[in-house]
């Protein structure tokens, strides 16, 4: 299952995310990275290039992952 939601998540996409073991950060709130923030970040360091993406084969076959800017909800 893949869920992908924005900074907007609602109590159901919560409730579902919660029911197979994945907790969404409370709202309004984001990852702050201070060593990996995108230069044009607004000072917060919320916006930040995600290079640790785990390669998996299944998903992205055998091409090199660049790095994704992220803004958002940690999870876990």
């Amino acid at each position: 299952m893949i869920l992908a939601t924005d900074s907007d998540a609602t109590w159901v996409t919560r409730e579902l995310a919660s029911s197979v073991g994945v907790e969404i950060d409370d709202e309004g709130t984001f990852v702050i990275d201070h060593f990996n923030f995108d230069a044009r970040d607004s000072g917060s360091h919320t916006l930040f290039a995600a290079s640790n993406i785990a390669p998996v084969k299944a998903v992205v076959g055998e091409r090199k992952i660049n790095p994704v800017l992220y803004r958002g909800y940690a999870m876990r």
